[in-house]
């Protein structure tokens, strides 16, 4: 008898182990070696990049309720964060893991106007009349904490940076009158309001900013209005002391400053494509002021459908529906990839692996 017993548990044992094996199998199947992700409306294309080519290595499903938005998003070593397009009523925050290139979505009803990350935590806001909303979750969405701010009027919180251990809030103020006051909210941690910067301009908007570890750089989109009663565009970059308050302006070629990317001492600044042709970019270093201009004339006329721009650490790369433009960081120098060779002309955004 206890013979038959032992021969069971051993048979049980092997089966165990066997199950544990495969499971892991599964999950290592599940981690994908690429170099470029391209998503799609419906499908992940995973590409190897060899000799300025592409070769397509795998194609993955996705749920096609929902796309990304381009401007919106945070890119750190193992996942991108990202707003989605709207999903039934809202626009949600998205984890898409670099390794599997799953996705999940975050399942609540709160709809971020703006977040970022800093210390494995996520940080957004929302907006409201007369005032605005700080939130906290940690990487898996789960929400840790929030805190209402009272500030009279609509409040439009245009972005949001963490640096050192003080959270800027880039806020539009808009009362009854349609009047704008740009502000700059600097809070503690504790999501208590240290400082209100009015930053002394009603012509226009300022829409998205930097720190450094003395400087905000924000860019001012617009200044005043046209005939047409349509903002009319302004060529400045807002510098401002953090400690001073002190502003100086940095003058650009192209009007229209929107979303300010940083690599090391270069901005990569995209000029609002609605109202500047061409779908033009400055890259602009703030040691040596040296501005490049990068453009694309080719891009489609029946429809306003900027790029989404990443980066690694060699590369910029801009991508189209259709097209894909690397250029490396040093010489600026151009590779192109038609994606229509691999039928894609939906491509929505991307990822990479170097």
């Amino acid at each position: 008898m206890k013979a038959k017993i032992f021969y069971y548990l051993l048979f049980l044992t092997i089966i165990l182990i066997g199950c544990t094996h495969q499971t892991k199998n599964n999950d290592s199947k599940n981690k994908y070696n690429y170099d470029i992700a391209i998503i799609t409306k419906d499908k992940k294309l995973l590409f190897e990049e060899q000799n300025n080519k592409l070769q397509l290595i795998n194609t993955l499903t996705k749920d096609s309720e929902y796309g990304f938005l381009k401007k919106d998003y945070f890119n750190l070593d193992d996942s991108l964060l990202i707003k989605t397009t709207v999903i039934g009523k809202r626009a949600l925050l998205a984890s898409i893991d670099k390794n599997t290139l799953d996705i999940k979505l975050k399942d609540d009803d709160m709809e971020p106007y703006t977040f970022t990350y800093y210390n494995n935590k996520i940080y957004a806001t929302n907006v409201f009349v007369d005032k605005f909303n700080i939130y906290e979750y940690d990487s898996n969405f789960k929400q840790l904490r929030t805190k209402e701010i009272k500030k009279e009027n609509i409040n439009i919180t245009n972005d949001i940076v963490i640096k050192n251990e003080k959270i800027y809030l880039l806020i539009g103020n808009v009362d009854k009158n349609n009047q704008v006051k740009n502000l700059l909210f600097v809070l503690n941690m504790n999501f208590e309001v240290e400082r209100e910067i009015d930053l002394n301009y009603e012509n226009g908007s300022y829409m998205r900013m930097l720190i450094d570890e003395k400087h905000a750089y924000i860019t001012q989109n617009s200044y005043g209005k046209t005939a047409a009663n349509e903002p009319a565009g302004s060529n400045k970059i807002l510098k401002l002391n953090l400690e001073t308050e002190d502003k100086t302006f940095i003058n650009l070629d192209y009007s229209y400053p929107l979303n300010i990317y940083e690599d090391n001492d270069n901005f990569i600044i995209n000029h609002y494509s609605l109202y500047v042709p061409n779908y033009t970019w400055t890259i602009y270093n703030k040691k040596t002021e040296e501005k490049k201009i990068i453009y694309f004339p080719d891009g489609r006329k029946d429809r306003d459908k900027p790029p989404y721009f990443t980066q690694d650490k060699y590369n910029y790369y801009f991508l189209f529906e259709d097209k894909l433009y690397k250029y490396n960081k040093n010489t600026l120098e151009e590779t192109f990839y038609d994606l229509s060779e691999f039928g894609i002309n939906d491509a929505d955004i991307m990822i990479t692996k170097k």
